[in-house]
């Protein structure tokens, strides 16, 4: 997996003792998350461009609902009793959430070599890493700590790590709101930070700009706000007027960290509950999850896609590359093709991450034996020429 790539992810369901913060706010992507994770605006993973635009696609399960790892495919097995969670990818490394009998932490898997090196603990009351986005050298993610939050950033080059946010006010209480989902790029994060005069019928952010290498800070914007994901060059997020339903799209250009203006289609999208954004398209998803809208960034439809109809497959911690689309359903991890709707699902306790050379799947060496109980985790990259491909269900 070569190129620059800046990825965000958010950790969707309890594999690893982990759990996604809550929010009556849009939530970000993931794996774009996003978070989430949403793949970013380069290092596109190359699929079937079928436009889907003015039809409605109906997902349903393949036959052979179960994806499996072919027998030729590498796997790297970690160290005895690691378990691990893939949130982001970046130059053949893989950046997570890892769990031993010692606790947890975000480390990092060399996918060419399956070296596993740690990159920071959590604390022993941890609930674990609930987004992580990457944008080499800079690693910023998001930590529970019994009920609290904070953001972390981590330069792959100097091994410095430093704290950018807390969910503590000054004198120790916590602050009401909903757990950042930083986006990193450029050597800049990006989040929504609850606001200290918050109360618990409140829930107010600053849109944060943070220059990694100097730690000054600017507010962007402030209201009811969204995490932002990556969508094209643009970091694009969420406000919300007190009591409205509907939602208003708001963009900063990547590069500039200037505002953008949205084409007409992209700035109204109404009630939604998760986004997600690729190179080339934004998306997001009903509040009830049984919907998915794809624009391209010109505004102009891409895709319309209802999610499978029993209850356990709702769209949430998405993911989107090309018409693939990756999901953590409170089921499973599914994967579907927005062009012909078939979906296959990912096997139990094995979670999933779209990357530029195909679908990286993390998944247990032997299923745990208890609930919560610990597992070995292996990691392999299944080459998207080599992904089972169902015409139809």
């Amino acid at each position: 997996m070569s190129g620059k790539r800046a990825a965000v992810a958010v950790l969707g369901v309890v594999l690893l003792a982990a759990c996604a913060p809550s929010s009556t706010t849009p939530h970000a992507g993931a794996p774009s998350t996003g978070a989430h994770s949403t793949l970013p605006a380069t290092g596109v993973v190359t699929t079937p461009t079928t436009s889907t635009a003015g039809k409605i696609v109906k997902l349903c399960l393949s036959p052979s609902a179960a994806l499996t790892i072919p027998s030729t495919t590498p796997r790297h097995r970690l160290p005895e009793g690691t378990s691990f969670f893939a949130l982001a990818d970046e130059q053949d490394l893989a950046f997570g959430q890892y769990q031993t009998a010692s606790g947890m932490g975000v480390g990092i898997v060399d996918l060419t070599t399956g070296r596993f090196t740690s990159v920071a603990t959590l604390g022993s009351n941890a609930s674990g890493v609930g987004s992580l986005s990457v944008a080499l050298p800079w690693v910023v993610w998001e930590q529970g700590d019994s009920g609290r939050w904070g953001v972390w950033a981590w330069n792959h080059d100097t091994r410095k790590l430093t704290q950018l946010s807390t969910g503590l006010r000054a004198d120790g209480s916590e602050i009401p709101g909903s757990a950042p989902a930083p986006v990193v790029v450029g050597g800049h994060a990006f989040f929504a930070q609850p606001q200290t005069s918050n109360t618990p019928q409140s829930d107010m952010s600053d849109f944060r700009d943070v220059d990694l290498s100097t730690g000054h800070v600017r507010v962007v914007a402030s209201g009811v706000l969204s995490s932002p994901i990556l969508a094209g060059s643009w970091i694009i997020w969420t406000s919300a007027a007190a009591g409205d339903t509907g939602f208003q799209f708001h963009a900063l250009d990547s590069h500039t960290r200037q505002p953008v203006a949205l084409p007409p289609a992209l700035r109204s999208p109404g009630p939604l509950a998760f986004m997600v954004g690729n190179a080339n398209a934004i998306g997001w998803t009903t509040t009830q999850g049984d919907a998915l809208t794809i624009r391209d960034l010109t505004g102009n439809p891409a895709a319309a896609v209802q999610t499978i109809p029993d209850f356990g497959h709702q769209f949430q911690f998405l993911q989107l590359a090309g018409t693939r689309l990756l999901w953590a359903s409170p089921s499973e991890y599914a994967l579907a093709d927005t062009a012909t709707g078939v979906t296959q699902v990912l096997p139990l306790y094995s979670s999933g991450l779209l990357t530029p050379q195909g679908l990286l799947v993390t998944e247990p060496i032997a299923a745990p034996t208890t609930k919560g109980g610990r597992f070995t985790s292996q990691l392999a990259v299944i080459p998207w020429s080599q992904l089972p491909n169902p015409a139809h269900c």
